[in-house]
């Protein structure tokens, strides 16, 4: 059920499981090749739309190596907010540096609304 992303160190998409279809409305064939920007998942965060690259927690986790996780809401299917915890794990080579991340997606909308 959840969504599972990966992405290069430009944070180009490469794979985008059934999960992150489910969650966004977005196909995988659309989304490969995409660059996974905050207004890609119309990212939100407590109201505030997260529309700049600085921004990005998926960035951030490329460009510091450390991973995140941040609560935050995206547009699903029908154009509905969806509280989602997006996890961003940078993936690291001991001699390549950041190869690029996954990124999780988990449906939080029923722990939300408790």
């Amino acid at each position: 059920h959840d969504g599972v992303v990966f992405v290069d160190p430009q944070r180009q998409i490469v794979m985008w499981n059934t999960g992150a279809e489910r969650l966004s409305g977005i196909s995988s064939t659309a989304a490969i090749g995409q660059t996974m920007l905050p207004s890609l998942l119309v990212l939100s965060n407590e109201g505030w739309r997260l529309d700049d690259d600085s921004e990005c927690p998926i960035a951030e986790a490329i460009s510091s190596g450390s991973p995140n996780v941040q609560r935050v809401s995206v547009i699903g299917r029908k154009e509905r907010h969806v509280e989602v915890d997006l996890q961003c794990i940078p993936v690291c080579s001991a001699t390549d540096g950041v190869l690029g991340a996954t990124v999780l997606i988990r449906d939080v909308s029923s722990e939300a609304s408790l």
